[in-house]
């Protein structure tokens, strides 16, 4: 029930299919339909150095995440609350290597990581290997809220601007041909 939204793109006369989408189209379609339940987005962010007391870390397979995203894609929290973790701004869900990589033994929540030049306080833990995917391994998913608005607004403008990978989960019963149908005429209309 869960769908990624796939752009394509036609440059000279060739169709190039992305599976990045703009921030623009992800905000029109997400509440456009109602065979639609839920949907969620994320933004890869490169490798990080991350801070912690003095000590640098780095990770790979960092994003954006919406707070939707737990919702849609039931990946295991080991701790936190999956309705609450993204919702903040400066909030991050770290998976379980992340957390006994930094903290050891000691409980992460609550505590400030440095990405950057922005802390984050450690809102959750996640276990990616619990639940495999197409995402690999997870290390952390930051809230889209903290987002800077010079970003979200450069990304969000237009319908160009491939920058996020965007789902959605559909509600039960739902024919995901009927909905791939209406979103590829939305798309001839609009873009």
């Amino acid at each position: 029930r869960i769908y990624r939204l796939n752009e394509i793109m036609n440059f000279q006369a060739k169709d190039d299919p992305f599976a990045l989408t703009s921030m623009r189209v992800f905000n029109e379609l997400k509440n456009r339909f109602s065979e639609v339940e839920k949907a969620t987005s994320l933004f890869r962010i490169p490798e990080q150095t991350v801070w912690y007391e003095g000590n640098s870390f780095s990770f790979d397979d960092n994003y954006f995440a919406d707070s939707s995203f737990l919702e849609v894609f039931p990946f295991e929290l080991i701790k936190g609350n999956s309705k609450t973790a993204l919702i903040e701004p400066k909030s991050i869900v770290i998976s379980e290597d992340v957390a006994k990589t930094i903290f050891g033994d000691v409980d992460p929540l609550g505590k400030m990581l440095q990405y950057s030049k922005n802390s984050y306080k450690v809102t959750g833990v996640i276990d990616p290997k619990a639940n495999p995917s197409h995402f690999g391994n997870i290390s952390a998913l930051l809230s889209i809220n903290s987002m800077s608005s010079n970003l979200k607004q450069n990304i969000s403008e237009d319908y160009g601007q491939l920058s996020m990978y965007s789902y959605f989960k559909l509600r039960e019963l739902q024919d995901p041909k009927l909905v791939e149908q209406k979103i590829n005429e939305w798309s001839l209309k609009t873009i």
